[in-house]
């Protein structure tokens, strides 16, 4: 389930087409523009108790050292926190944030740690473009761009991936372009992280959010309208996305009866296909984080394996390969461990669900 989605695809069939897609896809890119160029100027709001504030607390910013410096030094400072924090990665389980960490307080949501090299020899000019947070799953649906900064209502949960060093490095920017290399009391890190940090996982989090439109149409679930987000107006993007969710559906399983290739034919609003979106953090999958991650890949696996019964014939490989890691995370101690909360009882009844599909 995991080496599916991080081995290189071996050839394609093509995605499936829509013409209006290339029309979609432009009003989709400006309305992010024309999101993003408003937070920057009024940054949304966030509390003292907001995570990244947590994160970003724990370091003192100095200016000797380069970007690629800053980095290591944060990645070997944050080893001593993550736990603490609740996050989760490699060695540490973490914990469920009942209360929400990005998505809102009556969201559950998991925070996994990422410590992934980024190229930091271009940065002066290309700071600002630096996404930190990246959502691996969230339950929402919500396309029309809201900025989650844990105050949006509503129940949910999600799994978000946050690289530290990436944060790090792109607030000190954000510090020395506005203030220089000032004292500590003289920053207001709040406006960094509403203005950038949160501003900058859009596209990761509009891209679930459609994907969340496309596989409750294909489960014959009713779409849900939300009221736009913003103090200021831009065109709601639902009924053209949501048109182009049922093309989609109407072509899928049409040429392939395995999992990767449904995937890489599947297209989404930013990237070329879901396969993209699917992409894990590169990193061990250990007994700490193999809970999470099953978290953040189980919806994506439901959607595939049930696209998969419109195929003329299934390719049992993958599916097998799928099966027995689906019935050792039903086993994994790290499942048991992690409460019997709403977002953990979904996801053992979805593993459960899968298995005696699959078998």
């Amino acid at each position: 389930m995991y080496s599916l989605f991080r081995d290189n695809p071996i050839g394609s069939k093509g995605y499936t087409l829509d013409p209006k897609r290339p029309y979609i896809q432009r009003q989709v890119k400006q309305q992010i523009q024309d999101v993003t160029n408003y937070y920057r100027r009024f940054p949304k709001i966030v509390d003292s108790k907001n995570l990244l504030a947590l994160i970003l607390g724990h370091f003192v910013l100095e200016f000797r050292s380069d970007d690629a410096q800053w980095a290591k030094k944060v990645e070997d400072q944050s080893r001593g926190f993550i736990r603490t924090l609740g996050l989760c990665d490699a060695v540490n389980k973490g914990k469920i944030f009942e209360h929400g960490a990005t998505l809102g307080p009556q969201c559950e949501e998991v925070v996994i740690s990422s410590i992934e090299r980024f190229p930091t020899d271009k940065l002066k000019s290309t700071w600002r473009e630096l996404k930190p947070l990246r959502y691996l799953y969230h339950s929402r649906s919500d396309i029309n761009l809201p900025i989650m900064n844990n105050k949006t209502p509503g129940k949910g949960y999600g799994v978000l991936l946050i690289n530290i060093p990436m944060l790090l490095v792109q607030y000190r920017h954000w510090v020395f372009s506005n203030f220089g290399p000032v004292e500590p009391e003289a920053i207001n890190m709040y406006k960094f992280i509403g203005a950038y940090a949160l501003v900058n996982s859009l596209e990761s989090y509009l891209e679930i959010a459609y994907f969340n439109r496309l596989s409750r149409m294909a489960y014959g679930m009713p779409a849900t309208k939300y009221p736009l987000p913003h103090p200021f107006y831009i065109p709601d993007l639902t009924p053209v996305t949501d048109s182009m969710a049922k093309n989609t559906l109407s072509q899928r399983g049409m040429r392939t009866g395995m999992v990767t290739e449904l995937a890489q034919m599947t297209p989404m609003l930013l990237s070329d296909t879901l396969w993209n979106v699917l992409q894990l953090p590169r990193g061990p999958v250990t007994i700490q984080n193999e809970w999470a991650l099953a978290l953040a890949r189980v919806p994506y696996i439901k959607y595939l394996v049930d696209s998969l019964k419109h195929a003329p014939s299934m390719d049992r490989t993958q599916t097998n390969e799928i099966l027995n890691e689906l019935r050792e995370s039903l086993h994994s101690q790290a499942l048991k461990q992690n409460g019997n909360t709403p977002m953990m009882q979904r996801l053992v009844k979805d593993i459960e669900d899968l298995v005696r599909e699959l078998a």
